[in-house]
């Protein structure tokens, strides 16, 4: 299981970059290796202000960042094989086969599971399926929020949290959401 989320310069693949990545590989449901990269981005002037105010770049903090050419094969070869899981997973494999296309390797086809599908499962009573709603529904920290391992690391939590929760811990959700609003 590879738990990956990427931050972006934008919300459109192939004319918006990956600035940021993170891959926590799991097995047997313990964390293997964990992979973090801040990548240079090539076309700044095409980014998002926006964007680039939610995942917190600046030139500073990215001043020791990695081209994506020098990682590509790395990063490649690490997602091969593996069930990729995120929130949104679709959003970041896309992201990365644009960038992979760019410094000219074959893309990832990867099997995916995405946490949004569990929470609207399993939490469906909420507004929105969000990590950010994730958070504020579980009291999670929302210090370091939109930078890709934190959201990686918390993406796997919310994975393992929902993944075979029973009725019982459904239905205990719900009614502490209905305490919690009423």
């Amino acid at each position: 299981m590879a738990y990956i989320d990427t931050e972006t310069t934008g919300l459109r693949a192939g004319w918006h970059e990956v600035i940021e990545l993170a891959i926590i590989i799991e097995i047997d449901g313990q964390v293997n290796e964990q992979y973090h990269w801040r990548i240079k981005p090539q076309n700044l002037e095409r980014a998002d202000e926006i964007a680039l105010k939610i995942n917190g770049y600046s030139h500073a903090n990215w001043r020791d960042a990695v081209n994506f050419v020098s990682i590509a094969h790395q990063v490649k070869e690490i997602l091969t094989g593996c069930i990729v899981i995120g929130h949104n997973p679709i959003f970041d494999i896309e992201f990365l086969n644009e960038s992979f296309f760019v410094v000219g390797v074959p893309g990832i086809k990867p099997k995916s599971i995405d946490t949004r599908v569990l929470m609207f499962e399993h939490l469906c009573w909420l507004n929105s399926t969000s990590l950010d709603t994730a958070r504020k529904f579980f009291g999670w920290p929302t210090d370091g929020a939109h930078t890709a391992m934190i959201d990686a690391q918390q993406c796997r939590q919310l994975y393992h949290k929902l993944c075979r929760c029973t009725a019982i811990q459904r239905f205990w959700w719900y009614c502490m959401y209905i305490l919690r609003h009423s």
